[in-house]
């Protein structure tokens, strides 16, 4: 039996789906009601229509964010810690905290290639000499390094919470499903 034969059955493949999506709903409906919020007291306090207000609700780089750190925790807990209902707590949380590491760290390379997207804008590729766009890259690449290391080490502690919890209801789900275990030990069998 390879490896890689059971990361496609449906009962390892489904607890990361569900903890992965909803994370990545939670996060969406929470910034959403933030900016409606934002935008409303702005209103009522009488500063008037905001242009761009609705494009505003959401950035694309706020949600490329969201969505990295989603993917990196489905990918964790889809490929290295799958969640069963065998599980003890422990064991769980311990999951949950390396989801959380991996989300963590596509979220660091998505927030690094946003903050490099002036760098690649402005670098001269085309000049008799690549020193400078070199030289732009070392300052560019160590600031945005910087600024993505921090951002998202801020975003994984306030993530961090939601994952361990999101996880242990979804391990929660499975110990009281005693049938959708039933259904995978009969697919290990065949």
């Amino acid at each position: 039996m390879s490896r890689f034969e059971g990361l496609s059955e449906r009962s390892r493949v489904l607890p990361p789906v569900i903890v992965g999506a909803g994370i990545l709903l939670f996060t969406f409906a929470a910034q959403l009601v933030s900016t409606v919020i934002f935008y409303g007291t702005a209103l009522v306090q009488g500063s008037g229509f905001q242009q761009g207000a609705f494009g505003a609700f959401v950035s694309p780089e706020y949600l490329l964010i969201t969505i990295a750190y989603s993917a990196g925790v489905f990918a964790i807990l889809w490929l290295f810690a799958p969640l069963t209902a065998a599980l003890r707590l422990g064991g769980v949380i311990t999951r949950s905290l390396l989801a959380v590491a991996g989300g963590a760290i596509l979220m660091l390379l998505v927030t690094f290639a946003i903050g490099m997207q002036s760098w690649l804008a402005g670098a001269n590729f085309f000049s008799n000499s690549l020193g400078p766009a070199a030289d732009s890259f070392a300052r560019d690449g160590g600031t945005a390094f910087l600024a993505a290391l921090s951002s998202t080490l801020g975003q994984a502690v306030n993530v961090l919470p939601l994952t361990v919890l999101a996880v242990v209801l979804t391990w929660s789900w499975l110990v009281r499903h005693p049938a959708y275990q039933a259904e995978r030990a009969d697919a290990v069998e065949v």
